[in-house]
């Protein structure tokens, strides 16, 4: 059995760029075959999909997995030994988006002009985060951007991994729910009516679960599409209201973290979230007032944002960070301790990550025994729902039969 072939694009460590075809088991397989013929590689697939290594943006807003294999390129071809500008262009030259291809040139031209790595990241507006440009900024500074580089790119791959994991837990509970609210559509608008057809002029004999049963149809016959394009026009609405008022998310974001099982969740994730940033900010020579700003900008949560900004003020004025972060209840009690016990043993990033690393896996159990109990639920609402539809009609011809006799 022959091995498939990979069509692959890399750069030599002179600059030069070369393609070409090469066969092998899979495509670290390829990879490695490259790193032995001394080529950096920045692109392998085989003609009909982009494999792992490809880059490149397919839209005009970069996706966050498609920023960190660019992240990934990047601190590659700069641990090679390639000088920046001509990283930049190598980069703009195998990337297939216009727009991107022209930000990776006008980044290369703002560097000729005299301007930093992160000031030039930060004229290219949709691209890269506050968070991302802040770490490129630190890693200038301090001459490690490469380092700096693979630490973004980890934190990426983690968040990726989150989002990932999530929209995967999702999809099956989601796929019921529709499938349980069209099943019982199609028997209140089709099935229903065509028994309520031998039941005409007998209402007030028929067994109550029946009567509810074809009020129910009649309803969504008659009012069900009003009510569906009420939802629709909320749900524009709210969203909308979403983007524009900061006072409108506040209450809804307090809202959801009040709530049983969801609210717990989103607090942890966002847990997460903060100490993740914070201590890759922190462990890049970011002060710690700046790094507070920067992960305060990146929480989603305008609860948590308004909290922060208190901690921020806080610690400007001369208080400890763990205490700042408890008198605004905004974490666990577990994370605020081992945040304390960070600052005070002075290894407050290690502290940070490891908080971090636990709520992590915590979100991953808690979406499993949050799911393992919708999915059954779900089940069971259905075919009570379906149950109370089929005994209501059945009910009903009984009643009819005895009438009859």
């Amino acid at each position: 059995m022959s091995m498939p072939s990979f069509h692959y694009r890399a750069t030599s460590y002179k600059g030069e760029v070369v393609q070409g075809t090469l066969t092998g088991v899979s495509v670290d397989d390829v990879a490695e075959q490259l790193q032995a013929q001394k080529l950096i590689p920045l692109q392998i697939g085989d003609g009909s999909k982009r494999a792992g290594l490809a880059l490149g943006w397919r839209s005009q807003k970069a996706s966050l997995s498609e920023i960190n294999t660019f992240t990934q390129e990047f601190a590659t071809m700069l641990q090679a030994g390639l000088p920046l500008e001509k990283t930049l262009r190598l980069l703009a030259t195998v990337n297939e988006s216009g727009q991107v291809r022209a930000a990776l040139e006008d980044t290369v031209e703002r560097i000729r002009s005299g301007s930093t790595l992160g000031d030039a990241f930060a004229a290219q507006k949709g691209i890269f985060s506050p968070f991302y440009i802040s770490l490129i900024r630190s890693g200038e500074a301090s001459g490690a951007l490469n380092t700096v580089l693979t630490h973004l790119a980890a934190y990426l791959e983690r968040s990726k991994w989150l989002r990932d994991t999530l929209i995967s837990a999702l999809i099956y509970p989601v796929i019921l729910a529709s499938v349980a609210l069209a099943s019982v559509l199609l028997l209140l608008t089709f099935v229903v009516p065509q028994f309520e057809q031998l039941f005409e002029g007998m209402e007030q004999l028929l067994p109550l679960s029946t009567r509810i049963t074809i009020a129910a149809g009649d309803w969504v016959r008659d009012y069900g599409w009003i009510a569906a394009l009420a939802a629709a026009a909320g749900v524009v609405l709210g969203w909308h209201a979403l983007k524009v008022s900061a006072s409108f998310r506040y209450h809804c974001h307090r809202l959801v973290a009040r709530l049983p099982m969801i609210g717990p969740l989103t607090v942890k994730v966002e847990t997460a979230r903060f100490c993740r940033m914070l201590s890759i900010l922190l462990s890049n020579g970011v002060a710690l007032l700046k790094a507070l700003q920067i992960a305060r900008d990146t929480q989603r949560s305008e609860v948590m944002r308004a909290g922060l900004a208190q901690v921020s003020t806080d610690v400007s004025q001369g208080r400890r960070l763990a205490e700042a972060i408890s008198d605004q209840a905004l974490f666990p009690p577990l994370a605020e301790q081992m945040i304390a016990v960070g600052e005070e043993s002075g290894e407050l990033e290690n502290m940070l990550e490891k908080v971090a690393n636990w709520y992590d896996s915590d979100i991953q159990s808690h979406l499993k025994r949050a799911l393992s109990m919708l999915e059954p639920l779900l089940i069971l609402v259905l075919g009570a729902v379906i149950a109370w539809v089929v005994i209501s009609i059945l009910l009903a011809m009984l009643s009819v039969n005895e009438l009859a006799f």
